[in-house]
């Protein structure tokens, strides 16, 4: 499975290249009996990931999605650019949107298209900056499903062969930094003599064969791209001169950033308005599990959430849901409704909350590579999610 854009070096995708690996199960549990699969099932189970509002919606809780797109999309673009092309079909994870083309002889004539200095030029124009300090462009769905590209089927066939053909040259080599592809990191020193020649020969047969572009309007195309570039990270590079830099990160601008995604559905907003408004309602102490592995369990008479030999006693498994939900959020108390059949109408809505919450903020802090700082950055999100 395809993790992270730092396992692709190359346009094409080299499984042997990749960390992870994905265990994909198409049988039922019956199906499984005496097998070590299904003892991997049970103990997922057992740590209640079953019960997870995702795994949840599924048949089988445990069958993932096969999701192999033939071209991988990179959600945020760095100092880095390309279209992927996943030829031996690898699974993906979050990292990437996959694009599907409507008639599958066109992929490599529509890879080709994505991967020239146009495309990024457009590219550099539409996304959004995720943070100053981390100089990435964020692209979400609707963004990437509207860009604008050549139609394939408007090619001749001599064109599309060359341009297959070209990508073909440049799919297997380094992905090297737009600056290095382009041959300078100044926009007056732009020289198409400069551009890495494999990269030139797919430029200029959209450029000036398809368009038309004189070499003058090609070379404002290039100057443009390291222009745009060039001004993101010299912007990254003011942002880390502030005295609220953490190991090269704005941590007030990165929590905005991350607040701004989230948007006005948080968990502060739903425990006011969901919670603190259905009296009566007690208090539970949550602050010994904070910062712990927890898990539910059941028990003769009850249920329990319980992390090594602490553990809180609840009346039902909702509560321990609940319960466990504002723990993973960092909440030390908490008030709960006394009306059990009103906890279990909203436990639902709250899961989905927390998981789209997850979501977001995972995409943001897969950036950070620090697993200590990670975790800082992450508490102090959190924070603000309940807090608002």
């Amino acid at each position: 499975i395809i993790k992270s854009p730092k396992e692709c070096k190359s346009i094409v995708i080299k499984p042997e290249k990749l960390k992870y690996r994905v265990l994909m199960i198409h049988k039922d549990k019956k199906d499984l009996k005496g097998t070590n699969i299904l003892k991997y099932i049970k103990e997922g189970e057992r740590k209640e990931f079953h019960k997870r509002p995702t795994c949840a919606s599924r048949k089988r809780w445990y069958e993932l999605q096969d999701f192999r797109p033939d071209i991988l999309w990179w959600v945020n673009i760095g100092e880095r650019f390309a279209c992927f092309y996943n030829a031996s079909k690898c699974f993906v994870d979050k990292m990437f949107y996959g694009i599907f083309p409507t008639e599958r002889k066109n992929s490599q004539t529509i890879l080709s298209l994505l991967n020239t200095s146009l495309e990024l030029l457009i590219i550099e124009n539409v996304g959004q900056e995720l943070t100053g300090a981390l100089t990435f462009l964020m692209h979400d769905v609707w963004m990437v499903e509207r860009l604008p590209i050549l139609d394939p089927s408007k090619l001749t066939d001599s064109q599309s062969h060359r341009i297959k053909k070209c990508l073909k040259k440049i799919s297997n080599q380094r992905l090297d930094f737009i600056y290095e592809e382009l041959g300078t990191s100044s926009p007056d020193k732009i020289a198409i003599p400069k551009v890495k020649p494999d990269r030139r020969a797919l430029d200029k047969i959209i450029m000036e064969e398809i368009l038309g572009l004189t070499d003058e309007e090609q070379l404002e195309v290039y100057r443009a791209v390291v222009d745009l570039v060039r001004s993101r990270i010299i912007k990254a590079n003011s942002v880390k001169l502030s005295k609220k830099i953490k190991k090269g990160l704005d941590i007030d601008l990165f929590i905005r950033d991350v607040m701004q995604e989230v948007g006005e559905e948080t968990l502060g907003k739903f425990y006011k308005e969901k919670v603190l408004t259905h009296k009566p309602l007690y208090t539970r102490n949550l602050s010994s599990f904070i910062d712990k592995e927890v898990k539910i369990e059941k028990e003769i008479f009850g249920w329990k959430l319980s992390s090594k030999k602490e553990y809180l006693e609840c009346p039902s498994e909702e509560e321990a849901k609940y319960l466990k939900i504002w723990v993973e959020a960092g909440v030390e108390k908490i008030k709960v409704p006394k009306d059990e059949n009103y906890l279990k109408e909203i436990l639902p809505q709250l899961e989905s909350l927390k998981q789209r919450i997850d979501e977001k903020i995972c995409i943001y802090l897969d950036s950070i590579l620090d697993q200590k700082f990670r975790s800082q950055i992450q508490h102090k999100l959190w924070q603000k999610i309940v807090s608002q």
